[in-house]
């Protein structure tokens, strides 16, 4: 009996500092992501006190609307639900960054306390990742994905969201790699980092300046062959099988024809007579 309630008390701190965590985290950047269309909340209100809480408290946002973005691949939520389709468009909607004063971590409740916004719309960002969530804001760095400029973004800090994408403009390096593996499968990094260096006549420091974005490129490239391989692959199962199930039944029909003589049958919506070969005398 004593071990039960021990355990019950263990198991009731757990779930309260859990609860405590998931409702206050201490953070230096927030990433806030709205729908124009939902109706959980009321969208202009919302951003509008977004903008005034930052404006008030001294820190920085940034925010721009995505109203081309694509799916990159089959979408599907948590209960496998398929939200959308490869290619299809998605809803518009809205990245909203929040870098807090002279990077210093805020109890992210508090910011949020008279911004009527569901939490499940709110994430923290590690300080190691601030760069490219303020990037991806333009998808500068997501060559894949339909680029905005970044003079489109609204914000109260010009000077630092436009000196960031100064610093990552897609260099020559980046064109060359591009161009260069547009028309490869699979491609192994290292083997286009050397080749790169090797016959593109670009300096070192270009290569060195824009090794991430790179190696974000590759990976992308790589991972988008494999998915084109799979569906191909899907694909060609499909079609043999069809192909072995139409050779089989056109077979059976051929059995049937050659015991009565005569035969009709539907294929991909003709009709066709087959006829049996008659046995010649003495074969």
């Amino acid at each position: 009996m004593k071990k039960q309630l021990k355990n019950q008390i263990k198991n009731t701190v757990k779930r309260t500092k859990k609860d405590e965590t998931e409702q206050s985290v201490k953070t230096v950047c927030l990433n806030i992501e709205l729908y124009p269309d939902d109706t959980n909340y009321n969208y202009q209100e919302v951003l509008n006190k977004l903008v005034s809480e930052c404006d008030r408290k001294g820190h920085t946002y940034a925010f721009i609307i995505h109203d081309k973005d694509v799916y990159t691949k089959n979408t599907f939520d948590r209960n496998y639900k398929l939200i959308g389709r490869k290619g299809d468009i998605k809803k518009v909607h809205c990245h909203f960054i929040v870098l807090f004063k002279n990077g210093e971590p805020v109890d992210d409740g508090d910011f949020l306390l008279n911004i009527p916004l569901p939490s499940r719309f709110v994430r923290t960002v590690p300080k190691s990742k601030i760069e490219n969530a303020v990037l991806y804001l333009s998808h500068i760095k997501y060559p894949e994905k339909h680029f905005y400029h970044w003079s489109l973004i609204n914000t109260n800090n010009r000077e630092y969201i436009d000196g960031l994408h100064e610093d990552y403009r897609p260099s020559s390096a980046v064109n060359f790699v591009i161009h260069y593996i547009q028309n490869l499968n699979y491609v192994r990094f290292s083997d286009v980092w050397q080749q790169a260096l090797n016959i593109s006549g670009i300096g070192y420091q270009d290569y060195m300046k824009s090794y991430s974005a790179i190696k974000d490129i590759i990976n992308q490239h790589n991972n988008d062959f494999k998915e084109k391989k799979l569906e191909y692959d899907i694909s060609d199962k499909i079609r043999t099988d069809a192909k072995i199930k139409t050779e089989a039944e056109l077979s059976k029909m051929f059995n049937i024809a050659s015991t009565f003589g005569t035969t009709q049958i539907e294929h991909n919506g003709q009709m066709f007579t087959l006829v049996a070969n008659e046995k010649k005398d003495g074969a």
